[in-house]
């Protein structure tokens, strides 16, 4: 059994569940033009499917490198993305383009969201296939919830800095900024009214990186956003097997066998309990917890209690814990982790 190690003031983790954020660099490979294999794999805007909060806005993302060679390469491409009033999400992926080029980037992919329905989608648009998941719909994730810190590997450790607070597209923001030695930097806004992220910035001594949503409108978007467009083939995209499932959890995978771990790009550290603190108690909680397709953490509870108040404490940090999602066969599957959480006086 495998566990990632989350300490009060440092935070591990086995191989298995290694920090990749959202703003990490991921290099393409495969058969592409050599210049293709230095174009960074971005993630946009995580749009978490909560109701009552309807929004359609773009996302631009530019980025920068330094390449071996001295020279410095400029890409760009934005996204579009909607929530309507049912927490219904619709997100895009679009390639990263030279600056210099004036038309819309090509679209890759796109995905929809239907919690009402339990069903999820993953769009290609030069196949015109339309793969759809049907899910047991997951309770609406927590609202005007800020992540309080970032998580990565513990050597160097962390740094994190409250920035408060500012007005973007008459939104009001809650900035941290995360550093990892002199070497990388991480900034994040977030929107607790729209519950996303506003803005993302990265900066190391090779690659510099935003992400902003711009444009934001905040009335009701098109419903025809979140249907499969005429001309798709539909195909059933639950996996057919998977080496490892969770008993007493149908569909549910463990990572192995072809299944990917999650990769955690955000938790917050336990808070501890005033019974605790006053005993000056110390230990670990162990827990367990599914993180879905949206990688999002569900049924999370305690397989191991630690009892003066610290199980719930533990709890209640897993639950705003966000992660990149298992991956099977090029789509999300909804897999169970079990972490470990230390509780530590310093």
């Amino acid at each position: 059994m495998r566990y990632s190690r989350i300490a009060l003031a440092s935070i591990f983790f086995f191989p298995a569940l290694t920090l990749l954020t959202c703003l990490s660099q991921q290099p393409a490979t495969g058969n592409l033009p050599k210049n293709d294999l230095i174009v960074p794999n971005v993630n946009g805007v995580f749009v978490a499917p909560v109701t009552n909060a309807p929004f359609s806005a773009t996302v631009e993302i530019y980025s920068e490198q330094k390449l071996p060679d001295g020279s410095v390469n400029l890409l760009k491409t934005i996204n579009y993305i909607a929530r309507d009033s049912q927490g219904r999400t619709y997100n895009e992926n679009r390639r990263l383009v030279a600056t210099a080029f004036e038309d819309v980037p090509p679209l890759q992919t796109f995905h929809i969201w239907d919690p009402v329905k339990g069903v999820e989608t993953h769009l290609n648009p030069y196949t015109f296939v339309a793969r759809q998941t049907a899910l047991i719909a997951a309770p609406p994730p927590m609202r005007n919830t800020v992540p309080m810190s970032a998580t990565a590997p513990a050597n160097p450790p962390v740094k994190s800095e409250d920035l408060g607070t500012q007005t973007f597209e008459k939104l009001i923001l809650k900035g941290v900024r995360q550093s990892q030695g002199t070497e990388s930097t991480d900034e994040f806004w977030y929107s607790p009214d729209l519950s996303i992220y506003v803005i993302r910035k990265h900066e190391d001594a090779k690659w510099k990186l935003s992400v902003t949503v711009t444009q934001i409108d905040r009335k009701e978007p098109d419903g025809s956003k979140f249907v499969v467009p005429t001309g798709y083939r539909v195909v059933d995209g639950s996996p057919q097997t998977q080496t490892a499932q969770v008993p007493g959890e149908p569909g549910v995978s463990k990572p192995g066998g072809g299944v990917s771990a999650p990769r955690l790009v955000h938790s917050v550290d336990p808070q501890y309990s005033d019974a605790a603190r006053a005993a000056k108690f110390q230990g670990v909680c162990f827990v367990s917890v599914i993180v879905d397709t949206h990688g999002m953490p569900q049924n999370v509870h305690v397989t191991k209690p630690l009892g003066k108040g610290l199980d719930e404490k533990a709890i209640e940090a897993v639950k705003q814990y966000r992660f990149e999602p298992a991956m099977y066969e090029g789509h999300p599957v909804p897999v169970q982790l079990n972490v470990e959480v230390n509780f530590r006086l310093y």
